[in-house]
């Protein structure tokens, strides 16, 4: 008795089996390489909000150690006369970076140094990175 060898059409079952397990492992890579993408775009604007929020801080530093430095004795005492130099303010950076200066307290104790805080925000597209610093302003208007 012959045998019959039926495998008409089994081919086309076996390609089509084939391209779709290849679209699975291609459409898998696909979305691992967007994600990531998106996922270092991300990383990227937080690290740019930081670094902003800093070159504030940096900023404001040099600002206010300038600012007493050039503090004459005349006048408003040197409380008076750094609340009205340092002033909130905003520096836009061009290319939707900017780091904004804000909660500044001038604390002043009785023979002691003069202490600043304030808030630096850098923001980056759209990520806010918003950083807390002091200034302790020693005699001779340097900063710690």
């Amino acid at each position: 008795m012959k045998r019959q060898n039926n495998q008409t059409g089994s081919a086309l079952v076996l390609t089509l089996m084939l391209m779709t397990l290849l679209m699975l492992f291609v459409l898998t890579l696909f979305f691992q390489v967007t994600n990531t993408t998106r996922q270092v775009a991300i990383m990227e604007e937080q690290l740019d909000a930081e670094l902003i929020a800093d070159m504030g801080i940096d900023f404001f530093r040099s600002k206010a150690e300038g600012a007493a430095a050039s503090y004459n004795g005349t006048g408003d005492d040197l409380a008076e006369y750094l609340e009205k130099k340092l002033e909130p303010h905003e520096v836009d950076l061009g290319e939707e970076r900017s780091f904004a200066i804000s909660n500044i307290q001038l604390n002043l104790t009785s023979g002691g140094p003069m202490t600043i805080t304030f808030e630096s925000t850098g923001s980056a597209l759209e990520r806010d990175v918003t950083e807390e610093s002091e200034i302790i302003l020693t005699e001779g208007g340097e900063g710690q």
